[in-house]
This record gives structure tokens, C-alpha cells and sequence, in this order.
């Protein structure tokens, strides 16, 4: 029906299965798995430390051009509705690649990578304890600005707050 044979789309479903986002049961098929508490605070801890590389990596061989290409994704941010809350995500989620991008460490661009759908799914979910997009456009901005000032543990702090935030009322959430 959509024209693509089935052995891309088994690649792809082993994939996601590799990765922790479907879980396999015989005679029941695929289906999303559910996040556990616990997954969700190892996926936190392994991001925040990724991240962590990817700011002072940033702040190391960032240059004009790399601050105006994040302050067009926090335009890119603004410009969404509260309301679209998938645009929001997904300008949330260009920032933060971009900032791994920036930070010129192929390793860390690998890793990110590897676990950037189950992130995704993180991300969706703590966005949602966010009042207004002002608010998450705002976290990134004072961000950038610190990376701007070179003050490296200042814009990890910043980062590390950002990444945490909903984090506990998604944790009580999921009953961990």
C-alpha cells in the first residue's frame, strides 16, 4: 500500500527493538514499550552526561556562527503554538542536536544518536510539565548566553536544570 517492500520495515522494527523503544511477545507481535521508571532515569543520567560533553565542547570551539544557528532555533521555538506541542518537541529536540553538532566530538554525536528515540520519548513527556513555550525558549536563552560568556559550568548547570525539568513529576507520574 505505501510501496516499500517488508524487509526495511523488519530492519527497522528490529531496530527499535535493539533499542529498548518495542518490545517483542511470540503469537502477540510488536508493540511501544512501556517506560519504566527505572529506564527513564538511566536515559536521564546517560543524557545529562552527554550533554554535559556537548555544552563544554561548545564552549570551547564555539564561534559566532555556531551562537546565530542556536538562536534561530530558539526562533524556530517561538515561532510554535502552545498548543502544538509536537512542534515545540521538535524544535526543542533541533536545539539540542545542534548543540551536539556544534560541538565538533564524533563519539559524541554517535552516542547521542544511537539513543536519540528513546530521548525523544523523555522529551515528550517532561515538555508537557512546561507552562508555556516562552518558558522552555527562555531556558534555552539563558543558555546561550552563558555559553556566550564562556561561563562552561554555568551553561552545564543551565543545561542540567533544562533536561531535569518535569523530570520528578514524570517520575511520580510513572510511580517510581
Amino acid at each position: 500500500m505505501l510501496g516499500v517492500s517488508r524487509s526495511p520495515v523488519r530492519e527497522a522494527l528490529s531496530r527499535l527493538e535493539f533499542e529498548g523503544v518495542l518490545v517483542s511477545e511470540p503469537n502477540r507481535g510488536r508493540y511501544v514499550a512501556p517506560l519504566a521508571s527505572e529506564r527513564l532515569q538511566q536515559l536521564v543520567d546517560f543524557r545529562l552526561a552527554l550533554e554535559e560533553l556537548a555544552v563544554r565542547s561548545f564552549a570551547r570551539y564555539a564561534g559566532e556562527g555556531d551562537f546565530l544557528q542556536l538562536l534561530a532555533a530558539v526562533r524556530t521555538l517561538r515561532a510554535t503554538a502552545t498548543s502544538e506541542l509536537n512542534s515545540a518537541i521538535q524544535a526543542d529536540l533541533t536545539f539540542h542536536r545542534l548543540i551536539v553538532a556544534l560541538a565538533r566530538n564524533r563519539p559524541l554525536q554517535s552516542a547521542y544518536a544511537a539513543l536519540l528515540s528513546e530521548f525523544q520519548l523523555s522529551i515528550r513527556l517532561t515538555t508537557q510539565h512546561y507552562s508555556s513555550v516562552e518558558e522552555l525558549a527562555l531556558e534555552h536563552e539563558r543558555l546561550i548566553e552563558a555559553l556566550r560568556e564562556r561561563r562552561t559550568d554555568d551553561a552545564v548547570a543551565l543545561m542540567r536544570s533544562h533536561i531535569l525539568h518535569g523530570h520528578d513529576q514524570l517520575l511520580a507520574e510513572l510511580g517510581g
